[in-house]
Formats: C-alpha cells, sequence, structure tokens
C-alpha cells in the first residue's frame, strides 16, 4: 500500500502491481477484448480507483450500529467467510494503511419487513458504507 500512495497514481494507471486473486485475469481480458469498456479488466486485476473528492475528511467509528449486535453471529459468520474467501483481511488492532484510514461502522437489516422468503436463511443483509476515501469495518 505504502508504495503505490506514494506513487501519487492509481496502481491500474501508475505501478500495475498485480492484486492477489483466484480470477483467471487471462480469460477475463480475452473474453472482454472487444467490450466498450474493457479497462474492468485492469480494475479486477490491479483494483478500483477508490477516492474521496472532499476537503473534509470523514472521521472514523469505533462503534457498530445497534443491529450489528443484535445480529452478531451473523456479522461473525459474514466476516469469516469474507476472510474465507480472501475477499477482505482483518481484524486489524491499529490501522494498517497509515494515516488516511476511515472505519465504518457495520450496520445490519433483517431481509424484508415480513420475514425472509423461506428460501433464505434468516440471515439479516449487511450492509458495509463505502462513500469514504476507504473503508474498513470493524466489529
Amino acid at each position: 500500500h505504502e508504495v503505490i500512495h506514494a506513487s501519487g497514481q492509481y496502481n491500474f494507471q501508475g505501478l500495475r502491481i498485480p492484486l492477489e486473486t483466484h480470477l483467471n485475469i487471462p480469460a477475463w481480458r480475452d473474453a472482454l477484448e472487444h467490450y466498450n469498456d474493457n479497462r474492468i479488466v485492469d480494475f479486477l486485476e490491479f483494483g478500483w480507483p477508490i477516492g474521496y473528492n472532499l476537503q473534509t475528511l470523514p472521521s472514523s467509528s469505533r462503534r457498530n450500529h445497534t443491529t450489528a449486535k443484535t445480529y452478531s453471529d451473523a456479522v461473525d459468520r459474514y466476516i469469516n467467510k469474507e476472510v474465507d474467501f480472501r475477499a477482505t483481511r482483518g481484524p486489524f488492532h491499529t490501522p494498517p494503511f497509515g494515516t488516511n484510514f476511515i472505519a465504518s461502522p457495520l450496520q445490519t437489516v433483517p431481509k424484508g419487513s415480513e420475514g425472509p422468503p423461506p428460501w433464505l436463511a434468516s440471515e439479516p443483509q449487511m450492509l458495509l458504507p463505502s462513500s469514504t476515501r476507504l473503508t474498513v469495518t470493524t466489529v
């Protein structure tokens, strides 16, 4: 992260250090060769450009929403699944990316106002805010 940040460019534009992924990037490139927005493959290989454009920086949250605590078992299962898939990292006890780190609270909502359909488990849906420069969830 430090090397890419120091370059002053998004990874897909500058250093182009491949992400660790289970995706077959050559197959994606081949399949999307004639697609009008095929730079999506660069995002898959080198990461999406995530930015924050306001002058006032957001503040981190050290507390999750009450619903994340209400459904804490579901939150644990969700986080464990994401870590197993290597889709997220953590937990972090100190910010892993230096000072440009914003922690957003976890939140859950029940699926449907009358309960979930029978084919869905009673797991609540996770709400993961992504409107900040860098979002890392905390539990």
